[in-house]
């Protein structure tokens, strides 16, 4: 738990699962899952919805190639919000169980695994 002044208090282990399938959560996973949440991190690298040509530029500077006469003013910002960052979203939100394998999947294959067996 984290308290109002920014203390840091231990949590106790929590087992999750059921049947003969448990496992134990540190408390510091938590801690630091909690601190996460609060610091807005994931939120500064992807906004969750973005609202002006200026955010779209920063979130993403090479996007467009204003060089060539592609403007950031004139994007579709409604179609950068439902077709990339809810999606996105939706995913994070959604909790480890469906994200988590695709990045293990993608991790396998970055450092070169052969992961079509694995599918």
């Amino acid at each position: 738990m984290i308290t109002k002044t920014g203390t840091i208090m231990s949590h106790k282990s929590d087992e999750v699962g059921s049947g003969k399938t448990k496992i134990v959560i540190p408390g510091f996973m938590k801690t630091y899952s909690e601190l996460f949440v609060q610091s807005k991190m994931m939120e500064n690298l992807m906004p969750r919805n973005i609202t002006s040509a200026d955010q779209l530029r920063e979130f993403n500077p090479y996007l467009l190639d204003e060089e060539n006469g592609q403007n950031y003013d004139d994007a579709d910002l409604e179609g950068v919000n439902s077709g990339i960052l809810d999606l996105a979203y939706d995913v994070l939100d959604s909790g480890g169980k469906r994200w988590r394998p695709v990045l293990g999947l993608m991790f396998a294959e970055a450092y070169g695994r052969d992961i079509k067996d694995s599918i």
